[in-house]
């Protein structure tokens, strides 16, 4: 049991996934709360825009994507495994998100935990 991540396609295709990755987690909560909804993410939806992924790659290159600890969330050290999450993220997942949103593709956050 933890905290489980999920980039899925409107029908529910995922594309991509994380384990425990906890500081994308903060920011994906905040950008739920932003965009309105009240309460927690967990096993809700977030819309992909281009001006989230613009404001995760702004934190991401400003070392500001902090750790986010909660009761399975897992270490919130900025170890190897963050520092190997944070480079997939800007160099594979965050790209292919934004090409699939440009080819009209509606990507979501969703996570379970």
């Amino acid at each position: 049991m933890g905290l489980d991540q999920y980039w899925v396609i409107e029908t529910t295709e995922t594309i991509h996934t994380h384990r425990k990755f906890n500081a994308l987690q903060g920011f994906m909560q905040e950008e739920y709360n932003n965009a309105g909804h009240e309460g927690d993410i967990n096993c809700n939806m977030l819309t992909i825009t281009p001006e989230i992924l613009d404001r995760l790659e702004a934190k991401i290159d400003a070392d500001e994507l902090e750790p986010t600890a909660g009761f399975f969330f897992g270490n919130t050290e900025k170890d190897d495994w963050y520092q190997e999450d944070l480079k997939n993220l800007k160099t594979d997942i965050i790209p292919d998100v934004r090409q699939r949103i440009k080819e009209g593709e509606n990507v979501k956050y969703t996570c379970w935990y």
